[in-house]
């Protein structure tokens, strides 16, 4: 994706799928001169055969944009769409005092967790929504951090809240991750912290990277239940999930919430379902199930859970 990676690539290139039209063009000119210079790349993109992708600043889900020029942004160019705000790593959530000025509300209690992430998608898609056309949203999340490299260094993210944040933004629908693949401050840097992690001994970044890996592998294995319709239902308060159904099984995607603590929660199953037990996949458990009912705990902001339903 992007441009050619050298003279062999052609239009007929199979592994040349999709157009990288350009990178945070909202922070970096007027609305009107960037999408005109939007509307350039777009149709030059247009009768390739490749989808057009682009990538926005925190900007476009933020009330400071004039809404229809936000709005403009996300829909009006691509096929695909992401914006990056690195939540865990960047100053922001503890600035004081603290300013509130997303679309979707986000307190400074709950700024620096993996809600915050699946917030942004539910901003994204809210604003992708309004022409009545629904594209792919992406989610970039940062492997290590995404501070500026003039400072000042806030914190790496952990493998855990990784690993939260990628789960956080599949729950409310990302179709796709980015990871923000370098360190510019801190104590471990690099400019490309995959290939680091692969080559070099010990490497820092090391954790992050793994776990990367292990939430695309389990993303993977899920693929066929993630590409059916999600289903609307609320299965309790103080929770994020997402519901789906199939070859027989329902699966629920569980998170806590942006407006909670970690502890325990209490999942009411749909009425048509009859199941005495819950499988959680990949934890080696079940859970029983009483009056439609089960419980349980979420230790950490960033845990997750998927529960698996015979039906």
């Amino acid at each position: 994706m992007g441009g050619k990676l050298n003279s062999s690539f052609t239009d007929a290139s199979t592994n040349w799928v999709g157009n990288f039209l350009d990178d945070e063009v909202d922070g970096r000119f007027t609305p009107a001169e960037g999408r005109q210079y939007l509307q350039n790349l777009s149709d030059q993109a247009v009768g390739t055969g490749r989808f057009r992708y682009a990538n926005f600043t925190q900007m476009v889900m933020s009330a400071d944009m004039n809404q229809q020029d936000a709005r403009a942004y996300v829909n009006n160019y691509t096929d695909a769409v992401s914006l990056d705000m690195y939540w865990y790593t960047i100053p922001f959530c503890s600035n004081v005092p603290f300013r509130q000025n997303y679309i979707l509300p986000i307190t400074q209690e709950n700024c620096r967790t993996a809600s915050s992430y699946g917030t942004t998608m539910k901003a994204l898609r809210q604003q992708d929504a309004t022409d009545g056309k629904l594209q792919a949203p992406w989610q970039f999340v940062e492997l290590l951090n995404g501070g500026p490299g003039e400072g000042p260094f806030t914190a790496n993210v952990s493998a855990d809240q990784l690993k939260g944040a990628v789960m956080a933004s599949v729950i409310n629908e990302a179709r796709g991750i980015v990871y923000f693949n370098q360190s510019l401050s801190g104590p471990c840097q690099g400019g490309s912290l995959i290939r680091q992690a692969q080559t070099t001994s010990g490497f820092c970044g090391a954790d992050q990277v793994r776990a990367a890996s292990e939430v695309n592998n389990q993303i993977k294995s899920l693929a066929p239940v993630l590409n059916t319709q999600s289903y609307q239902y609320s299965f309790g308060s103080g929770l994020d999930t997402m519901l789906k159904s199939y070859n027989g099984d329902a699966y629920v995607f569980a998170m806590i919430d942006g407006k909670s603590s970690p502890g325990s929660r209490t999942f009411r199953l749909p009425s048509e379902f009859s199941a005495s037990s819950v499988e959680v996949v990949g934890e080696n458990r079940s859970i029983p199930v009483s009056g439609g009912v089960f419980t349980d705990g979420f230790a950490n902001e960033s845990s997750y859970h998927i529960y698996r339903v015979k039906l």
